[in-house]
């Protein structure tokens, strides 16, 4: 299994990030910086799939409430 990545794509005005692997305490630390990349890039709607996610526990959906709040934040659609 490949390890936690995020492989983007542009469309238009949306960015699609693909999140794969598995998103919990351990790959924390590699998530986090990603999406605070994403979210900085701020002239995009950002679609994220999650469809190569195999495994997604608490901290995982503490990490995807947190994007979602800081780009709410930022203005961004929700």
């Amino acid at each position: 299994m490949a390890g936690p990545s995020v492989e983007t794509i542009d469309s238009g005005r949306c960015l699609i990030a693909r999140v794969s692997g598995e998103m919990d305490y351990a790959t924390d630390p590699v998530f986090r910086p990603q999406f605070k990349e994403l979210l900085s890039r701020g002239d995009h709607f950002i679609v994220l799939d999650l469809s190569r996610v195999s495994f997604c526990d608490s901290v995982g959906l503490s990490l995807l409430l947190g994007a979602w709040r800081e780009a709410e934040k930022r203005g961004g659609p929700c």
